[in-house]
């Protein structure tokens, strides 16, 4: 059987709540104020972005439209060529003279196809820039606006 204390004098009376007394509640650091801040203007500002990106995304599109378009010629006049192209060689009764009809074609095909990829290029080229440079001039202006609203706070 352990040994009991019978002095409980001896041994401090504990109280939770003294323990807590020593330490106090730190203050809260004051909110800092709002600078003047106009929400009209920044809902200006954000109709102007949206503005732009509509813009672009309009231009875009028409790139694309005139992109698919211009294919769509190209893929015709190709097939047109072809199919010509077919119909002379069918009527060659001379091996050799088709032989060099067969490369001339040959020949044409490929300069025709590499100005056709580069017109088309240069169509998606074209919408891209003009798409891009509306985002440009609207994040500069953008840019301007924000400079401008924080020298006025």
């Amino acid at each position: 059987m352990p040994k009991t204390n019978a002095n409980t004098s001896a041994m401090p009376s504990f109280d939770p709540a003294d323990m807590f007394s020593a330490f106090t509640m730190p203050s809260m650091p004051s909110m800092p104020t709002m600078p003047n801040f106009d929400v009209d203007a920044l809902v200006a500002s954000q109709r102007r972005n949206v503005e732009a990106l509509t813009e672009a995304n309009k231009l875009a599109s028409d790139g694309a439209q005139a992109f698919a378009t211009r294919q769509a010629e190209i893929l015709k006049g190709t097939v047109d060529a072809y199919a010509d192209a077919f119909r002379g060689l069918m009527t060659l009764n001379d091996p050799q003279n088709g032989a060099a009809k067969q490369a001339e074609f040959a020949k044409t095909s490929f300069e025709t196809s590499n100005a056709n990829i580069r017109e088309l290029s240069e169509i998606a080229a074209k919408a891209q820039a003009k798409s891009l440079d509306v985002i440009n001039k609207r994040v500069v202006e953008s840019l301007g606006e924000f400079q401008a609203s924080a020298a006025k706070a």
